[in-house]
């Protein structure tokens, strides 16, 4: 049990975000990944992986869930 909590902490948590957290354009498996504070998040460009990881507070609320994400 111990072993696979330390593998899922190792790995982060999988990208499920539908929108890009910076631009809010859609993305799907096939977008790039950025781990952001043990995140994994779906970005639509290499410009958005930057803007992600230099200010995640402003993407992200601090649950880790993207600000632009749909409402439930």
């Amino acid at each position: 049990m111990f072993q696979i909590l330390a593998a899922l902490l190792i790995l982060g948590t999988p990208a499920t975000n539908t929108l890009c957290p910076v631009m809010g354009d859609p993305v799907d498996a096939k977008s790039k990944i950025v781990e952001v504070k043990g995140m994994e998040y779906r970005v639509c460009c290499p410009v958005c992986i930057k803007k992600l990881t230099a200010a995640p507070e402003k993407y992200l609320n601090t649950d880790g869930t993207p600000k632009n994400a749909p409402k439930k």
